[in-house]
């Protein structure tokens, strides 16, 4: 079973063709965090209230998980992981691995700057619309203008303002460090050069972090991402799921 670990703007078919691709050989879980789509408009939107409805939606759907996340969600993730090996079997993160911004203060990237990371949450809390545009085309840089005002409508839609900018605001005080730690080799980190465009330092510096980080870490190249490959990136699941499906066949 693979479960979509929801992230902060997270909407309808940002990730459909590569869900659709893995539903053919695998059950394939999603759901809507507290505040956006079909979802309750009634908070909180924290990390812990967020985590436990991860963990819900786990016991829910039964059996053993690799949970597909990024941003704030591959820090619900590690969390949950690191407390239920029973409902999550591995964890993927797309990106980045789950740890604090904090640890990026002195390597190059804007993530790791307190002016340039308060100044993107104004811009946030001033024109919703201007800062996802702003996100989105940073870190989507193949996207035609029609692709990013598309893109901008549908998660502005889905994912109010009230709601994104709380989980925002959460995510870069968080530290998942211990948690991702201990998941030990449960861990796949999924990442590529230029990923998050100049928010996150150049893929060596991020690769060495990583490693030092989060040592027991799978790291795996993943160029180009789950959105303009998805294919690709499906292929790279199966080679996680596969091995833990003929692990739970054999325990039966």
């Amino acid at each position: 079973m693979v479960v979509l670990a929801t992230y902060w703007t997270w909407s309808p078919g940002v990730y459909g063709p590569l869900l659709d691709d893995l539903a053919s050989d695998h059950r394939v879980v999603t759901y809507h965090l507290r505040g956006t789509g079909e979802s309750s408009r009634q908070g909180p939107y924290d990390t812990e209230t967020d985590s436990g409805d991860l963990e819900a939606v786990l016991e829910e759907a039964g059996g053993s998980a690799v949970l597909f996340s990024t941003a704030d969600g591959a820090n619900r993730a590690a969390r949950v992981g690191a407390a239920r090996p029973d409902l999550v079997a591995a964890v993927v993160t797309v990106g980045t691995a789950p740890i604090a911004r904090a640890q990026f203060a002195h390597h190059e990237g804007m993530l790791g700057s307190d002016s340039v990371v308060g100044a993107f949450f104004e811009t946030f809390e001033r024109n919703y619309r201007t800062g996802l545009r702003t996100l989105i085309e940073a870190t989507n840089p193949q996207m035609s203008e029609d692709e990013l005002r598309e893109r901008v409508d549908v998660q502005a839609e889905f994912s109010p303002q009230e709601s994104a900018v709380a989980r925002l605001r959460e995510w870069a005080a968080d530290d998942p460090h211990e948690a991702a730690r201990a998941l030990g080799d449960r861990l796949w980190i999924f990442t590529a050069s230029g990923v998050a465009g100049p928010w996150l330092p150049p893929k060596e510096e991020l690769d060495r972090m990583t490693k030092e980080t989060l040592p027991d870490a799978h790291v795996a190249e993943l160029e180009p991402g789950p959105v303009s490959r998805p294919d690709l990136v499906a292929e790279k699941m199966r080679r996680i799921t596969a091995p833990l499906r003929d692990a739970t066949r054999g325990a039966r």
